[in-house]
């Protein structure tokens, strides 16, 4: 029901402030904002909102259950111009990389980039200190039928963490409780 309505009812608008113009997806980088944003749509899988950009954007992170039409302000965390995807998140971005320690398994979601593909699996960097390893079986072939790619955004949770040998095991799946 709630999906038919979504298709019925006319998305919230973002006030217009300034000149109006749409932010250009190319001319975005991460670490970009605070801009206003006006949530469009939110499922258990993130929201999206609409922050005067030519694209929406894909709003991550978020540890609390948000509204259709509720105003927050956002920062761009990742720029996908292959896929036209914009990732923000309402926390600015952190000027130093997370440590190991500050992991737990299941802690995500977290938005991050591939950096090398192996036989094996990719590792993801993703704000921590070490890149993680996402292996074959971890990886959601469903969301990405073209595979996978170095540059690549993803979102990804933590499954395992190894601080004595500093290695961290990813999954593109959300962990089942």
């Amino acid at each position: 029901r709630s999906l038919l309505r979504a298709f019925l009812e006319k998305p919230p608008a973002l006030v217009q402030r300034g000149s109006g113009e749409k932010l250009q997806l190319e001319r975005l980088k991460p670490t970009d904002g605070p801009f206003k944003a006006v949530v469009v749509s939110c499922t258990s899988a993130g929201a999206v909102v609409d922050f005067n950009c030519e694209v929406l954007g894909h709003l991550v992170g978020s540890t609390r259950q948000l509204k259709r039409g509720e105003e927050l302000r956002v920062y761009c965390l990742d720029v996908d111009m292959q896929l036209g995807r914009c990732t923000v998140r309402t926390q600015e971005a952190r000027k130093t990389k997370m440590r190991v320690g500050e992991l737990s398994v299941g802690a995500g979601p977290y938005q991050g980039t591939i950096r090398n593909v192996m036989p094996y699996g990719a590792f993801v960097d993703f704000g921590c200190e070490i890149q993680g390893l996402v292996k074959s079986l971890d990886i959601d072939i469903e969301s990405l039928p073209s595979g996978l790619s170095v540059g690549q955004s993803v979102r990804v949770f933590v499954t395992y963490v190894d601080l004595e040998g500093r290695k961290l095991a990813l999954s593109m799946f959300r962990p089942s409780d």
